[in-house]
């Protein structure tokens, strides 16, 4: 287990829950901003760890929206979110963990939070490091440099990138920039499914 993962500030408490309503908000109103409105489908995958999970699934409050990966014979005690069992023991949660996202939201962190997104760059997944947070996600404990930078491919994603290594910004501003860049790369993700078909 990560131990920074357990270990939160009353701000970053505060950032997590934000994070979470603003996913519930564009999940409930759907892609506003595309030609025709559509419903982005998102499932959220937990490590069923208490601290930044625990609050990010008690504050979005929907099952049917959180997959919380355990080792077999183990619960989280999450009051939301279907448990899985994923792998005999945390290494192998965690392996199956880094396979298994399109889209790694990473809140602090140490040493297990680097080494999930190193192997999530490494396949070619999205990482959304919310650099204000320190550890991992500021680029520590060998967290990679290339998911620190905002990708080049997507307009005005330069000024959301920002915030996210704002300290001084309000959280809500900061939570906002998190569900817009995740809630893009959940589009790109579908408009390309959509081509394939």
């Amino acid at each position: 287990e990560d131990s920074r993962e357990d270990s939160m500030d009353d701000t970053t408490r505060s950032l997590v829950k934000a994070i979470a309503e603003k996913f519930k908000l564009a999940l409930e109103l759907g892609d506003v901003t595309a030609a025709k409105p559509q419903v982005i489908k998102i499932k959220f995958v937990t490590a069923g760890m208490e601290g930044v999970q625990q609050t990010f699934a008690d504050t979005l409050a929907d099952t049917s929206l959180i997959w919380n990966l355990v080792p077999v014979g183990r619960a989280t005690g999450y009051r939301w979110g279907k448990d899985i069992n994923a792998g005999k023991n945390l290494e192998e949660r965690n392996q199956i963990i880094s396979k298994l996202g399109h889209v790694y939201v990473t809140v602090g962190g140490g040493a297990g939070v680097s080494r999930l997104a190193q192997d999530a760059v490494a396949r070619g997944a999205r990482v959304v490091p919310v650099m204000r947070t320190g550890g991992a996600s500021k680029g520590c404990y060998g967290f990679p440099a290339e998911a620190l930078q905002p990708p080049d491919n997507i307009d005005g994603i330069d000024a959301l990138w920002s915030r996210l290594k704002k300290k001084d910004l309000p959280v809500a501003n900061t939570a906002e920039a998190v569900a817009q860049i995740v809630m893009t790369y959940a589009r790109q993700k579908e408009e390309l499914e959509d081509v394939k078909e």
